[in-house]
């Protein structure tokens, strides 16, 4: 019975040593970043599309879909890369 269930060997997937594991989150900052930046973007246009006259706000409007698209894209590769490190 000592053996009920296999769990599995989860250190067997961290880095090795702490310069692993320091790299590894040094590679995520460019990332962190690029993500962050397009955040503060995608909210500063979603605020600007309220107030402007018809056209311009069109204009402001598809550049936040824009904005928010690459957000979500981003965000998908950070999750990615950062398993990836793991």
């Amino acid at each position: 019975m000592s053996n009920v269930a296999a769990y599995p060997n989860f250190e067997a997937n961290r880095p090795q040593d702490s310069q692993d594991q320091t790299q590894a989150f040094r590679d995520l900052e460019e990332l962190i970043c690029d993500l962050l930046r397009m955040a503060e973007i995608s909210h500063d246009l979603v605020g600007g599309c309220l107030d402007p006259p018809e056209p311009e706000r069109q204009e402001r409007l598809a550049r936040a879909m824009l904005a928010v698209g690459l957000t979500r894209r981003l965000t998908s590769e950070l999750k990615e890369h950062y398993y990836r490190q793991w």
